[in-house]
């Protein structure tokens, strides 16, 4: 995880160490119908990850962002958030 935005998978073989994208942090657009707020896009700062222990959901695991959301996310379903957790101000 970077505070780039992305999340990566590491994989060393023999003499190389090579990087896998894993998935892009979009921002979370939380500006619902204020014509007033200016909409973000780009990609979130990632701060920290976990993936889920049990054997039928490893593919599964959550990320911290410096935005403060937490984001369900899986390896099967890159190109998107399963969930997003808001409550923080600041990085999580």
């Amino acid at each position: 995880i970077s505070s780039d935005g992305r999340v990566a998978n590491w994989i060393m073989s023999k003499n190389e160490l090579k990087m896998e994208p894993v998935m892009f942090l979009k921002l979370v657009n939380n500006v619902k119908d204020d014509p007033e707020e200016t909409s973000l896009s780009g990609l979130a700062g990632g701060c920290c990850f976990d993936f889920n222990k049990a054997e039928s959901q490893e593919h599964l695991f959550i990320v911290g962002t410096e935005e403060g959301n937490i984001h369900a996310c899986s390896k099967a379903y890159s190109g998107q958030y399963q969930g997003t957790y808001e409550g923080h101000h600041m990085a999580v």
